[in-house]
């Protein structure tokens, strides 16, 4: 019996009634119509994602798609998904490898995306729709990632920092 691996619900963050189901079976993502009342809907798309990374997809601010990473070779590309049944395209992110997050900016033009570094650290990035990037923080240690949200108003950027203290003490005559 094939179990899924993974589900996952995303909605448009200006149209919060337009929601998406993401269901990972064995190596296939699916993308299914969600409607609050009455559960998972019809099949937008699907997708072979081959990677132990978990998948990563957002629904642009006004619910006409999806933005999803695909895994496939150097991890450079996002796939763009139209809601409304039409055939995704993709959009190259060159120079870069491995996105592993994906959030759609505010206006709907680019995106804030997560790529690993040559270092093996995390940059957070900013795409615009055509594929260039601009790195706006970079996570230098080794495995910790990050990622970007933005503000409703996309005037602020919510974004993962890992930071790494340590101390010793020491206790006499304990």
């Amino acid at each position: 019996m094939i179990r899924d691996a993974g589900i996952d619900v995303g909605r448009a963050s200006g149209r919060p009634d337009i929601c998406v189901l993401a269901r990972l079976k064995s190596k296939a993502l699916t993308f299914y119509r969600f409607d609050h009342v009455k559960g998972q809907g019809g099949e937008i798309s699907h997708m072979e994602f081959d990677s132990p990374s978990s998948p990563s997809f957002d629904l642009s601010p006004e619910g006409s798609e999806i933005a999803a990473i695909d895994p496939k070779g150097t991890g450079n590309r996002i796939r763009r998904i139209p809601l409304n049944g039409g055939n995704f395209s993709e959009v190259e992110v060159p120079g870069r490898k491995e996105l592993e997050v994906v959030f759609w900016d505010t206006d709907g033009k680019g995106w804030f995306a997560s790529a690993v570094t040559p270092t093996s650290g995390e940059y957070l990035l900013h795409v615009n729709s055509s594929g260039e990037s601009q790195v706006l923080f970079e996570q230098p240690q080794d495995g910790r990632d990050t990622w970007g949200v933005p503000s409703h108003d996309g005037k602020h950027l919510a974004f993962l920092r890992w930071t790494n203290a340590s101390n010793v003490w020491m206790i006499d005559n304990f």
